[in-house]
């Protein structure tokens, strides 16, 4: 995949939007994929793959992209308590090493969600959550 069909999401006012990497500039209103809400990445990753095929991407590449998404969208995670962060969790890192992959002629099927990888974010964000608490309660003692 060629730089110039690279695509970073960028946010105007109250709108996402995609822009060519090669003439966006970082911006101060950058949200990484991992601090994004399920809305906003639904709605993002609807306009990343409509751009993908537009940019004329392998159909191959597109179709996995899409069938990863929704596969995310009805995973029974989504329904468990930290469920849907979980997922952004997951899909920000596997999305980034599918691209990462990609630049390199190495291709991996995207769409299969790896459940051994899944349960390791989860935990990790557990961990983190039930470390921020005691922080909390530190700070109050």
């Amino acid at each position: 995949v060629a730089s110039d069909d690279t695509f970073g999401i960028t946010r105007s006012d109250d709108i996402l939007a995609l822009a060519h990497v090669s003439v966006s500039k970082p911006s101060e209103k950058v949200v990484l994929d991992e601090n994004l809400t399920w809305s906003e990445m639904s709605a993002a990753k609807t306009l990343l793959v409509k751009e993908m095929e537009a940019a004329k991407w392998p159909k191959e590449y597109v179709m996995a992209l899409a069938q990863f998404y929704y596969n995310l969208d009805n995973h029974p995670m989504r329904h468990e308590p930290h469920g849907e962060k979980t997922l952004l969790l997951f899909q920000a890192r596997v999305r980034r090493e599918w691209h990462d992959q990609l630049k390199l002629n190495m291709f991996f099927s995207i769409a299969n969600i790896n459940e051994d990888h899944l349960r390791v974010i989860r935990h990790e964000l557990l961990d983190k959550m039930q470390l921020e608490r005691l922080d909390t309660v530190r700070y109050f003692t």
